[in-house]
């Protein structure tokens, strides 16, 4: 279980610290993706703390943007699955965006 948490923390880390590669609309799609996907899979996030960090995102921007935000939330929904225990992962969800979490991360750009 250890492995597969450190794993959904490196899995997030590399979202919320994306690479120069990743254009900002990548980033704020998989940090929605990410929200969408934690507050299905654990009730007790919201996803107000992941939107601040994707202002300006738009699924429906433009034909084939809602399939990619699809495809970002399944990602999301396998390493959630593939971390552990349900319980596990939300606490470690909770402890990274929960109340006192770190807000820096979702500075506006």
């Amino acid at each position: 279980m250890k492995y597969w948490a450190a794993l959904l923390a490196i899995s997030i880390a590399v979202t919320t610290t994306a690479a120069s590669a990743e254009t900002a609309i990548d980033q704020k799609r998989k940090l929605y993706a990410l929200g969408k996907a934690g507050t299905e899979y654990c009730p007790q996030i919201t996803t107000a703390w992941f939107a601040l960090g994707s202002i300006g995102y738009d699924m429906n921007a433009d034909d084939g943007e809602y399939q990619r935000f699809a495809t970002e939330k399944q990602k999301w929904f396998d390493t959630f699955r593939a971390a552990g225990r349900r319980d596990g992962v939300c606490e470690l969800l909770m402890q990274k965006y929960g109340p006192g979490g770190d807000f820096e991360m979702f500075k506006y750009k």
